[in-house]
């Protein structure tokens, strides 16, 4: 049961407060009702009835700060999870999406900016359903970092990076003998996020594949 002024995760429409439990006629019948107002869209009110498993199951607690910089701190390790048949991405990447599940909606955001830099390169576009999943992805788990963490939803990706102290990168650039690389991060792999960093362990797996290697925050 949750509780009036409780923060809650409502399905991809990023965080909302319960404004109200309450009950409303909506069909010859009055039900109780969470009431539901997004933190950033405040001309829309969700109405979730309390008796309802399905609809009570997509919300979710916001999680703290605490659990919010434990998930910051191992987005390094999550791999990219693309598939290539159209369908199977679909139907995988709408799981995700339903779940909530954090960890999840990680990969799912690395996954989808990787490819979206590849296909620019072909000065082509991710697919509409791809932009779809990335977009509700990022509502969900960046509004909910940015509520935990307290700071804007524009400062969500500079604050990750800036707390990444060890991080896989791709390497877009290499300069032979000097060790330095010019790299563009998974999670934020954008054009104008950019980052210079050194190897620090002998550890590769190929030419311009991931490396481990330690952000020099600059």
């Amino acid at each position: 049961m949750y509780s009036i002024g409780q923060a809650v995760v409502y399905a991809s429409y990023g965080v909302c407060v319960i404004s109200a439990i309450e009950k409303h006629d909506f069909s010859g019948e009055d039900i109780e009702y969470y009431v539901l107002r997004p933190i950033n869209d405040h001309k829309n009110t969700f109405y979730v009835p309390t008796s309802n498993s399905t609809l009570v199951n997509k919300m979710r607690p916001v999680f703290s700060h605490e659990e919010a910089e434990k998930l910051i701190k191992v987005m390094p390790d999550e791999n990219s999870i693309w598939i290539d048949d159209e369908a199977a991405r679909k139907e995988a990447y709408s799981r995700i999406i339903d779940s909530g599940d954090r960890l999840e909606l990680v990969k799912l955001i690395k996954t989808l900016y990787i490819h979206k830099q590849k296909l620019a390169e072909q000065h082509k576009q991710l697919h509409s359903n791809d932009e779809r999943f990335l977009n509700n992805a990022e509502n969900m788990l960046f509004d909910e970092l940015a509520y935990a963490l307290g700071i804007s939803r524009e400062e969500v990706i500079p604050y990750i990076e800036a707390h990444i102290n060890m991080c896989y990168l791709i390497c877009t650039y290499m300069y032979i003998g000097k060790k330095e690389f010019f790299l563009v991060s998974p999670l934020t792999n954008r054009p104008g996020y950019s980052i210079m960093c050194k190897v620090i362990l002998d550890y590769t797996r190929a030419e311009g594949v991931l490396l481990w290697l330690r952000n020099l925050n600059m």
